[in-house]
């Protein structure tokens, strides 16, 4: 199975985030965005990444934490990003979710679940062109699918507005242990559109 080393799916990833165009107000356009993300990655990389999907419950939407855009919607009824298999330092190969809206490098599955206060049986993977569903009663009762090229440009063309300002992502805890043992590698702390919740601390101080 092809796969990216750790440092090589960073690298892939800052290019990536740096793309201004993945970024919208309107939060609902996440299948539009991941696809795009997926076309990149297959792209720059030859890889071709799957999908997961977070499924919210009817009565709790999923939420993140100090982001004014979700909170401003009222949270999301699902959010969909694509997923890469990625070597760690050990040998394992795990497939990571990249989301450059929520986060500074790929994430574990399990983090980027937590941070969007996804449960675990609310989570649905497959291939870029699977419809997905929740697999339990109690979530919202909906089909994801990734949007043809065609209908893709239509969302962005009907919805696309540039952020005000640098949008602020979280921290990878993987890349965090990544950076930790690689003293000579150098964490890049903002991009050109985004910068870490990290930094926006330090300068505060």
């Amino acid at each position: 199975m092809p796969f990216l080393k750790f440092d090589e799916a960073v690298e892939l990833f800052y290019q990536i985030a740096d793309c201004e165009s993945l970024h919208h107000h309107n939060p609902q356009i996440c299948q539009a965005r991941s696809l795009k993300v997926a076309d990149m990655i297959h792209e720059k990389s030859g890889i071709q990444p799957r999908k997961i999907c977070a499924f919210a419950r009817h009565d709790k939407p999923l939420m993140v934490d100090d982001n004014p855009i979700v909170a401003a919607a009222g949270g999301w009824k699902f959010h969909v990003v694509p997923l890469v298999p990625v070597m760690w330092e050990n040998g394992d190969i795990h497939e990571m979710a990249f989301d450059p809206t929520l986060f500074d490098a790929p994430v574990s599955v399990n983090q980027w679940r937590k941070h969007i206060r996804a449960e675990h049986n609310s989570l649905a993977k497959g291939g870029l062109k699977e419809g997905l569903s929740p697999a339990h009663n109690g979530f919202m009762s909906l089909t994801v699918e990734f949007k043809s090229p065609r209908a893709r440009q239509s969302l962005y063309s009907n919805f696309h507005r540039a952020e005000k300002g640098k949008r602020v992502v979280s921290l990878s805890k993987a890349a965090n242990k990544y950076f930790q043992r690689n003293k000579a590698i150098k964490r890049r702390s903002f991009g050109k559109s985004w910068t870490t919740a990290k930094s926006i601390k330090q300068a505060k101080k």
